[in-house]
């Protein structure tokens, strides 16, 4: 197959992989908040208290210690905030029409589909959880500072971590996959042959 008939084939698919991700992106949302509510539970257990699917988002619970300035008694009470799971989950459909524009026995394109879909999940799972330790530690410091007690160098790496979570993972994962799953299909293209099907 030739780069012209691969982008043609890609650019059929893109509009109806999106399309079918973000219709169906609710579906997806509880395995991801029952795997990050195990994940963040464990991981600041005397902060994060629940995470919850809410539609096709997901749904923070902290829970929170203030002492009320009239009375001096320490009160507990519970802070929500919401995180859109869809900023990191474009990596599905960008991956999936990389995979069907290629060139390849349907066998193998759904074997390695399967295979990457569960890194890309896995992925989503890492890039979320960044950016609930981004807003307990940063955003909300002067409540959680107490509790995290985190060095100066723990707010860098969790900033960076964001960062990267963010701006790179989920662009460039869905591409090195397709290039390392699809390798010959790609090396096939560059060199102007026509790869065979078996």
């Amino acid at each position: 197959m030739s780069i012209k008939g691969f982008m043609l084939r890609a650019v059929v698919w893109l509009p109806i992989c999106f399309a079918v991700w973000y219709y169906s992106s609710i579906l997806f949302v509880a395995p991801m908040a029952r795997t990050l509510d195990l994940l963040s539970t464990t991981l600041l257990p005397q902060l994060v208290s629940a995470v919850e699917a809410y539609g096709n988002k997901l749904q923070v619970v902290l829970t929170l210690q203030a002492q009320d300035t009239s009375t001096g008694v320490l009160r507990t009470g519970d802070m929500l905030f919401e995180i859109d799971p869809l900023i990191y989950g474009f990596c599905v459909p960008l991956y999936t029409v990389l995979v069907l524009a290629s060139r390849a026995p349907d066998a193998r394109r759904l074997g390695a589909w399967l295979i990457g879909a569960s890194i890309l999940f896995a992925v989503q799972i890492l890039c979320i959880q960044t950016e609930i330790f981004k807003v307990v530690a940063i955003d909300l410091a002067d409540k959680t500072q107490p509790l995290l007690r985190l060095p100066n160098w723990g707010f860098e790496a969790i900033g960076v971590s964001y960062q990267l979570g963010f701006l790179i993972l989920p662009s460039v994962t869905p591409i090195a996959l397709w290039l390392f799953q699809f390798r010959d299909v790609v090396m096939d293209m560059a060199s102007g042959r026509e790869a065979t099907l078996p």
